[in-house]
């Protein structure tokens, strides 16, 4: 879904009123198939992943299993300390603060 700009916790609520969640991707496929499906739209978009609970301890708004995971080169890194919501840009991810409301996209 493309949007003006929202926050992590405004793209999870939107998914929710729809009766689902962000995206969990829980393998390289599901990852490359958001990606490709997105592709024309933008690079960055809000997925369902958050470490709100414990630092560092990435679980899924969806209840799966945190098995996968396509992090960038030195993510996560909690920059700035609060990055504690997930988006995918180009394919990989980084944490980002679930605040930071400049991003246009999210997949549910």
């Amino acid at each position: 879904m493309e949007s003006a700009g929202i926050t992590w916790h405004e793209a999870e609520a939107e998914c929710n009123a729809w009766g689902g969640n962000l995206a969990s991707p829980a393998d390289e496929a599901e990852n490359s198939a958001i990606l490709d499906m997105t592709r024309d739209m933008g690079s960055r978009m809000w997925l369902g992943g958050h470490d709100t609970g414990a630092e560092g301890e990435f679980v899924w708004t969806f209840g799966n299993a945190w098995t996968y995971h396509n992090w960038n080169n030195g993510e996560p890194n909690d920059a700035g300390k609060g990055e504690d919501c997930l988006e995918m840009n180009n394919g990989r991810w980084n944490d980002m603060p679930c605040a930071w409301a400049a991003m246009k996209m999210y997949v549910c």
